[in-house]
């Protein structure tokens, strides 16, 4: 494919697979180990039992797939730096636990390798943004079908810059929705990490548990037995063609729109020169600093008062007895900002200056 006009790209599909049983909580297999498609050369990680790896055989290449039994991984989606004791097996009524494994070993990294080849090593500090997406776009009602309202990317920066990029997509396992571990998958998987320093943009569609019929999910599993689509393993399955359909939304290029605008600013602690402000944070791909203003009049006009990364702000150089009104608005990297938050009204302690006193200069304390 040529490159789209938002800068993302879907790369042609790879013949490949490497499967890791372990990395989904579920009741696939209670195998000790992880399986892989060609980690190593066939046979070096022992003898590969087909019923491990189900009816995946019928679909890849039975030479591309290897059993590795080198890591003493317990039930887990298995990383090198985050997540429980390796050998941790979990407790699925246990709401701290989220199955995933910290052994040393980045099984995401191994996966990317296997499909993409050789890569830049990851990223230390991530330079990209998490976003959030609506699935009903993708899948009609999706609760009904046991899919979470909001998915997940993860965005580098070179991506959302305008470079051409592969798309990965990372199924979460059982008991790994959102509703029950929060983002812990979809940031620390060990995916983005890679996709940051090798122009992965990497999707995390999402679901939901469901305890009544007529879908019945109670683990929040993907639909890999029917509960939802007797054609659930099939193309046309209705999950399955909803993150076909994600796919192609990403690889027909993608325009970010602003930033979304703070909410709930509010201000507190106002002293004879100084108060604090707080908002919600914003979300949005390029998100990079809020930009505070503030006037003296509900009409303003408004002069900035400075810029922060945090969503709140501490302001110095105020008037004494002065009102004074704030609003908040956040800026991507590509320097375009957001609509205003509320304006919050708020009077400074103290005496009111006198007539002709010097105005001092408003700034945020870093």
């Amino acid at each position: 494919m040529g490159r789209t006009s938002g800068g993302w790209i879907l790369f042609p599909t790879i013949n490949k697979l490497r499967i890791v049983v372990n990395a989904c909580p579920c009741n696939a297999t209670r195998r000790n180990g992880v399986v892989y498609g060609r980690l190593e050369p066939r046979g070096a990680g022992g003898t590969l039992n087909r019923e491990g790896v189900g009816v995946i055989v019928n679909y890849v290449n039975y030479a591309n797939i290897t059993y590795v039994n080198t890591v003493p991984a317990a039930h887990s989606m298995v990383t090198d730096d985050y997540g429980h004791a390796c050998d941790h097996a979990g407790d699925g009524n246990n709401p701290d636990d989220v199955f995933i494994n910290d052994c040393d070993y980045s099984a995401a990294g191994k996966l990317l390798e296997h499909l993409y080849g050789r890569l830049r090593a990851p990223a230390s500090t991530l330079t990209g943004t998490v976003v959030e997406f609506d699935q009903s776009e993708f899948l009609p009602d999706p609760v009904s079908h046991s899919m979470n309202v909001t998915g997940y990317a993860y965005v580098p920066a070179a991506c959302d810059d305008g470079a051409v990029c592969r798309v990965h997509v990372a199924f979460h396992g059982c008991r790994q929705q959102p509703a029950r571990i929060g983002d812990k998958f979809y940031r620390h998987a060990g995916y983005n990490k890679w996709a940051d320093t090798n122009k992965i943009i990497v999707l995390y569609p999402q679901t939901i548990n469901s305890d009544l019929p007529p879908v019945y999910n109670p683990r929040g599993c993907w639909d890999w037995w029917g509960y939802d689509d007797p054609n659930y393993a099939k193309q046309s399955g209705r999950q399955m063609r909803a993150v076909k359909t994600m796919i192609d939304r990403v690889a027909a290029g993608y325009n970010a729109a602003p930033p979304q605008a703070p909410a709930s600013l509010a201000a507190t602690a106002p002293s004879d020169h100084e108060l604090s402000l707080q908002w919600m944070p914003s979300r949005g791909p390029r998100l990079a600093t809020y930009n505070v203003y503030y006037a003296t009049s509900p009409e303003g006009s408004y002069a900035r008062a400075g810029t922060t990364g945090e969503p709140r702000a501490r302001i110095t150089g105020l008037l004494s007895g002065t009102t004074y009104y704030f609003a908040v608005r956040a800026e991507n990297r590509r320097n375009v900002e957001s609509g205003s938050s509320n304006i919050v009204q708020i009077t400074t302690s103290g005496l009111p200056a006198l007539p002709g006193a010097l105005t001092p200069l408003v700034a945020l304390i870093p």
